[in-house]
């Protein structure tokens, strides 16, 4: 990526150094949300494509960058993505937990469903090799490795904690922005945020928490348990 600021010097940089050097130009007013940044990639045959954004494209992209422009939306998508990414841990340890309980063997085949997801995610092989494990592993405890409720297991529970983690990490996060934001710097072009802030970023998403918490516990955990133990 290269720019050049306002008073003439020229910055390149990589994805990942952006928000570091492009930072201090935007506070210093050297960049704003409209500055020109030329994007060169490789294609597949090798040559370099180039494409020309303004700066906002890719602010909203690094928290470093938005938190300037958008300080209490930087902070609630923040929580947002990392309430996302704790939900689906602990629903997977919740899910694995009580698979076991009901029968190991599932549980076992649920992980290896899990490995096996992650692995083909970043490399074919890889998840290649997993799967023929998994199946081998299977076969010995004679549990089918292609059963519906063990296969589609992970994308329901990617899915529902997802649903479950993501409005309370908007919602903390919203909080942290409101409280912060007053103490934080912003860029010079920064302009006034959304209306009906604390609504958007904090009261829905607690209130959507809320109810979704409350259908999870009271009404889909005992239909779960009922229907494993009929299993």
């Amino acid at each position: 990526m290269v720019t050049s600021t306002s008073d003439g010097q020229r910055r390149i940089c990589s994805k990942k150094e952006l928000a570091r050097i492009f930072r201090g130009d935007i506070l210093e007013g050297r960049l704003n949300a409209e500055s020109s940044v030329e994007v060169y990639t490789k294609n597949d045959k090798g040559q370099w494509d180039k494409n020309t954004r303004p700066l906002s494209q890719f602010a909203t992209g690094y928290f470093k960058l938005r938190v300037l422009y958008e300080p209490v939306w930087a902070h609630a998508m923040a929580g947002l993505g990392w309430g996302a990414m704790i939900g689906i841990a602990l629903k997977f340890l919740d899910s694995l937990i009580g698979l076991g309980l009901v029968n190991p063997a599932l549980a076992l085949a649920f992980l290896g469903w899990t490995v096996f997801f992650i692995a083909f995610s970043k490399n074919l092989l890889v998840g290649a090799a997993v799967l023929y494990v998994l199946y081998r592993v299977c076969r010995d405890l004679k549990v089918d490795l292609f059963t519906p409720g063990i296969s589609l297991s992970v994308a329901i529970v990617t899915i529902t904690g997802l649903i479950l983690g993501g409005p309370p990490g908007m919602a903390i996060g919203g909080a942290i922005g409101l409280l912060r934001k007053p103490y934080l710097t912003l860029a010079p072009d920064a302009k006034p945020e959304r209306k009906l802030l604390a609504w958007k970023v904090f009261i829905l998403p607690l209130l959507a928490s809320i109810g979704l918490w409350w259908f999870y516990l009271g009404v889909f955990c005992p239909w779960a348990i009922h229907f494993l133990s009929a299993q």
